[in-house]
């Protein structure tokens, strides 16, 4: 009972936390001139750069990418809420990221502020936010009341449908980069990042759809991801790697077999439990659970707080090391925080409990801008002290914090309800 009572006071401070992040994004990005969202700004709010960005990799740009991910997280909001001024904010997004499309279908990385093409980045990870803030909008269209204006001019089943092929071209850009004008892929080799994207959109389409077939479609895609994931778990550092074999499973002999980025391997453990509501496959529920906590035991800085960013296996040098190897990162710890109470409302076991609250602690002294509105700051030095005062910029959006409070909040509501 104890336990409940204390987790229904985490959860005000969730919800409290999300309204100060959510209301910092409104007042601060949306581009009233143009549309679409400013994602370069400082901690008061400042707009660094006017230029717009699709993915989430570059400064000087408007980014599709992370018009798509404000899309999903305003389109959430509404759904959640039904407040009007939620889904205003996922329209001005959602009819500025169609002028990322180039003709051939193609998605450009970065437009100008009004969106103009800028950098066309022959990757195809542009796809997966731009279909996910589709899907999501789809569904906000759906729940417009229906005497709303916009219920007659927005089709729901043709923004989905739009959804729905960028999700397959995304799945063939990555079989295939050359597509996209990139270096054809190395075909004995799988990406975690590109498990997860293949896996949590799945999820999504398979839940959303009616249709036997398509639905069909998204459980063999689910049960592939859920066998690829597999071959990138260690059994013995009970982690998921960055980089598998597809006959072999994992190689420590070189600095990409060793790469371990505990964010992502935190990440991809919620992931497969959300796909695992659906394939039932105990191995893939025993390794979710088990690799979480490997990863915060191995992650997890003791001394100063916070999860390292990137690391070698075997505790080798990084080869391959950028500046924030041993920093502490925003999403990494909002990724860790759904993923712990989401674990302890699989288990009811209280270690993840016990681990949720530790890593809320670090957030709310380390990483949340008490000064200047609640919403957190994106890059600390190793030693978690603030690296700089962004709170938009080459990766940091509207989109990893309050993703993790929204699903933070609905786990949490769920665990209180069973026990009453």
């Amino acid at each position: 009972m104890k336990k409940i009572e204390s987790l229904g006071k985490l959860k005000k401070k969730w919800e409290d936390n999300l309204d100060e992040v959510i209301q910092f994004w409104s007042k601060n990005s949306i581009d009233e001139e143009y549309g679409g969202y400013f994602t370069c700004i400082d901690a008061k709010g400042t707009v660094l750069d006017k230029t717009k960005i699709v993915l989430t990799f570059s400064i000087p740009e408007k980014e599709p990418t992370k018009q798509g991910r404000q899309v999903w997280t305003f389109s959430r909001l509404y759904i959640d809420s039904g407040n009007m001024d939620f889904f205003a904010v996922a329209y001005t997004g959602y009819k500025f990221m169609h002028k990322a499309k180039a003709a051939d279908g193609t998605l450009f990385f970065s437009t100008t502020q009004s969106g103009e093409h800028l950098h066309f980045q022959r990757k195809p990870y542009a796809a997966v936010f731009y279909s996910m803030g589709l899907l999501e909008f789809s569904k906000a269209v759906l729940k417009l009341p229906k005497d709303h204006e916009m219920k007659s001019k927005l089709d729901a089943k043709k923004i989905k449908a739009e959804a729905e092929v960028y999700y397959d071209k995304l799945r063939a850009w990555m079989a295939d980069p050359t597509l996209i004008g990139g270096q054809a892929a190395d075909r004995n080799t799988s990406k975690l990042g590109d498990v997860m994207c293949i896996c949590g959109l799945a999820v999504d389409f398979y839940e959303d759809e009616t249709d036997e077939t398509k639905k069909s479609k998204y459980m063999d895609i689910m049960k592939d991801a859920a066998k690829t994931a597999k071959l990138h778990y260690s059994t013995e550092h009970k982690v998921f790697m960055e980089n598998a074999l597809l006959e072999k499973g994992l190689d420590f002999s070189t600095p990409a077999g060793r790469l371990c980025n505990p964010g992502h391997s935190i990440e991809v453990s919620w992931f497969l439990l959300h796909l695992n509501k659906y394939i039932h496959d105990e191995r893939l529920q025993v390794i979710a659970l088990e690799g979480l906590l490997g990863t915060l035991d191995l992650g997890y800085d003791k001394k100063h707080g916070g999860i390292t960013y990137m690391l070698d296996i075997l505790n080798m040098p990084l080869m391959d090391a950028t500046v924030t190897a041993e920093n502490k990162l925003w999403w990494p710890m909002s990724e860790a925080l759904y993923a712990t109470i989401l674990a302890f409302e699989h288990t009811n076991d209280t270690v993840f409990y016990d681990w949720c609250l530790k890593l809320w602690e670090c957030i709310e002294d380390k990483f949340i801008d008490k000064v200047n509105g609640g919403d957190w700051f994106g890059y600390l030095r190793k030693d978690c002290t603030v690296f700089n005062q962004l709170k938009g910029g080459n990766y940091k959006g509207c989109f990893h914090v309050p993703r993790a409070l929204i699903y933070s909040i609905s786990s949490a509501d769920r665990i209180i309800k069973a026990s009453q």
